[in-house]
């Protein structure tokens, strides 16, 4: 099964402001819902609880040290670790899983990845002191004693907000 961490930063490495994502750019949640649709995803509690309820098309994988009293069902799994969740997924024989967040499950789960797609969003987020913010670190996955990754350009939003790049580890 191919792993893939999907995520949109800022210029200053944040990906969520108290549960929320602080931009909102059409056209690359149009390529997050082409990439994932109907592949496994593998989510932080806290994400998966942002979002709201399971992406239709695509099974979550909730990764939670917490007991959170839902049944599994046909669209969402609990999973007590990242690890727990990949090995699910292959169980369900998904092709491809997507690791989509919290900074967390970015951090630990970099490790199992084939693949970082990461969009660059062309902002500097401001957020107050007692905000609760969520970083997300090129560092996670090209540290020099890690597997490297080999970059690739994917373009850019028509309007020049964001860019699109591929990491792809070389093995």
């Amino acid at each position: 099964m191919k792993i893939t961490a999907i995520v949109a930063v800022s210029e200053n490495n944040i990906i969520g402001v108290n549960g929320r994502i602080p931009w909102h750019i059409p056209e690359d949640l149009k390529r997050f819902k082409a990439e994932t649709y109907g592949h496994a995803l593998i989510v932080g509690r806290e994400t998966f609880k942002s979002i709201g309820k399971p992406l239709p098309g695509r099974h979550s994988f909730i990764v939670s040290k917490e007991w959170l009293y839902r049944p599994n069902t046909d669209l969402r799994t609990h999973c007590k670790s990242i690890s727990d969740a990949i090995a699910r997924a292959k169980n369900k024989e998904y092709e491809k899983a997507y690791i989509i967040g919290g900074e967390n499950i970015y951090r630990d789960g970099m490790q199992y990845c084939d693949e970082v797609h990461l969009t660059r969003v062309h902002t500097t987020v401001e957020y107050r002191p007692d905000d609760i913010v969520a970083r997300f670190y090129d560092e996670y996955f090209l540290l020099p004693w890690e597997a490297n990754f080999q970059a690739f350009d994917s373009g850019q939003t028509s309007d020049g907000k964001a860019s699109f790049y591929k990491y792809v580890r070389v093995r």
